[in-house]
């Protein structure tokens, strides 16, 4: 993995033409599939980045917790003591002995963590954290009284027929995500057309093509709509970036890593083992 990360760097699309994929390969997979995973329609991310993601894709397995995504934020924090997690207090400005929050309120503490997306960091850090920039990321869930499509499968967009770029039925994945006696399916919609405020119809009129059976008895359950979804991470690439600021101050997240599950979390264990030797503190065996 190291290997991949010290490689000239260059964009996704230039690594993928210097291997010899043709334009229609290019078109048909790869800008579709890396759509969903980077929220990178045109392959603009540095390949450094890529190479790390789909080396994982090759290795390891894929899925998703049956409990949603929220189930691992939860899983951390069922190890902290009671009451020590507080849930929407803003920070509006920080030091090195604490935080101050929305309304004037002080938390001091002996190190100040920054673990948030990279636009905050930079709203509370300036200049020592420059914003890493921002890709969008949307998504249309269905329900569908019939399964359109069985197995536990990704459908690309190889003809770029509209702005979903891959889908695909969750409830084959985790039947525990569907409605009662429905498929769950899943539309995704990465980069500035997840910003469209006119998406949801612009999704089922393309879907509507796809499936003979058409999505006029689809039930849209809801469109998620995130601005910040992952930051940019365009070539050059630095994926280690530093996570102890000085001063008792420090912060993580992916855009210290790279722009992912595994990049935040990786880099909180980085940043953990820096602020216990800030604090003195051996780490546990």
């Amino acid at each position: 993995m190291r290997d991949l990360l010290r490689r000239p760097d260059m964009t996704t699309a230039e690594r993928l033409a210097r291997a010899g994929f043709s334009a229609r390969m290019m078109e048909s997979l790869w800008q579709p599939l890396f759509a969903r995973i980077q929220l990178d329609p045109d392959l603009e991310v540095s390949t450094r980045r890529f190479d790390t993601i789909l080396r994982m894709l090759a290795v390891g397995a894929t899925g998703v917790p049956r409990q949603g995504m929220g189930a691992i934020p939860a899983q951390l924090a069922s190890t902290l003591p009671d009451d020590v997690a507080r849930l929407g207090a803003r920070v509006v400005d920080l030091d090195a002995s604490g935080a101050i929050l929305e309304g004037g309120e002080r938390v001091s503490g002996r190190a100040v963590v920054v673990a948030t997306a990279g636009p905050a960091v930079h709203r509370l850090l300036g200049e020592r954290i420059p914003d890493p920039g921002s890709r969008a990321a949307g998504c249309c869930w269905f329900a569908a009284p019939s399964l359109p499509l069985p197995g536990p499968l990704l459908i690309l967009d190889g003809e770029a027929s509209g702005p979903a770029k891959n889908v695909a039925v969750m409830s084959e994945v985790a039947p525990s995500y569907a409605p009662a006696g429905r498929a769950l399916v899943a539309a995704a919609v990465p980069g500035p057309a997840a910003l469209d405020p006119g998406i949801v119809g612009r999704v089922r009129e393309q879907l509507a093509g796809w499936f003979d059976s058409g999505t006029a008895d689809w039930e849209h359950l809801r469109t998620d709509v995130i601005e910040h979804g992952q930051p940019a991470q365009r070539p050059p690439l630095d994926p280690k970036q530093l996570v102890a600021l000085g001063d008792g101050v420090f912060v993580c997240g992916d855009h210290r890593d790279t722009a992912s599950i595994q990049g935040a979390m990786f880099s909180g264990g980085r940043t953990a083992s820096a602020v216990l030797e800030h604090l003195g503190v051996a780490p546990r065996p």
